[in-house]
């Protein structure tokens, strides 16, 4: 079996998704965390891309980007649909995500506090809902239980941990006009092996 080491932050953001995949197969991993402030400028140009998260394997290959490493994992251990057509639609769902997670920086990382106010209100009352809604009709139309198919993709777990960043740095409430996301992320949480993820981990600023 290859030894896989994933070198993140002490954050969830990019990093937990890939740690819950790792924790639902069962397949052990090296979970190194980089202190953000003490650390990371001194690495930072030994990396591929300036940018982390990345996944090195056996010590000698390494694979840059979230979404490159979430694919490789997903394909490897049976996590990205059951067809060429599932596996897009994957890809899809979590490109769109990304695109709300974007759109959440802006107000994370705002200094000023009037304008993080007037961007917090854009993000709550304009955009989240925008692509809430579309991500509700999607699990509606599939039944509820996943975004893709009738099995667990790893887009499930981009977007479940998505919805608890936003829940725990924007608005708690932020899902309760979508009952069947809420469900939904209930649902994935309760796994056993994410559940215990979660039960383990340390505590996350964001």
């Amino acid at each position: 079996m290859s030894k896989y080491k994933l070198i993140y932050f002490n954050l969830r953001v990019l990093g937990e998704p890939i740690r819950f995949m790792f924790d639902y197969v069962g397949v052990p991993f090296q979970d190194v965390r980089i202190d953000r402030d003490k650390e990371w400028a001194g690495l930072k140009h030994s990396t591929g891309w300036g940018k982390l998260p990345i996944l090195e394997i056996d010590g000698k290959q390494q694979i840059c980007q979230s979404h490159a490493i979430a694919k490789y994992i997903a394909r490897k251990y049976n996590l990205d649909g059951t067809n060429e057509f599932e596996s897009a639609k994957c890809d899809e769902y979590v490109g769109v995500a990304t695109d709300l997670r974007l759109e959440w920086r802006r107000y994370w990382f705002e200094q000023d506090p009037t304008k993080k106010q007037q961007i917090k209100e854009e993000f709550l009352n304009t955009i989240a809902p925008s692509y809430l809604s579309k991500y509700s009709k999607v699990l509606e139309d599939n039944g509820g239980k996943y975004l893709v198919g009738s099995s667990l993709t790893w887009a499930d777990f981009f977007l479940t941990v998505f919805f608890e960043l936003f829940e725990d740095t924007v608005d708690k409430n932020i899902l309760d006009p979508y009952p069947i996301l809420q469900q939904y992320k209930t649902n994935i949480f309760s796994i056993p092996q994410v559940k215990k993820c979660i039960e383990n981990r340390p505590p996350y600023k964001i």
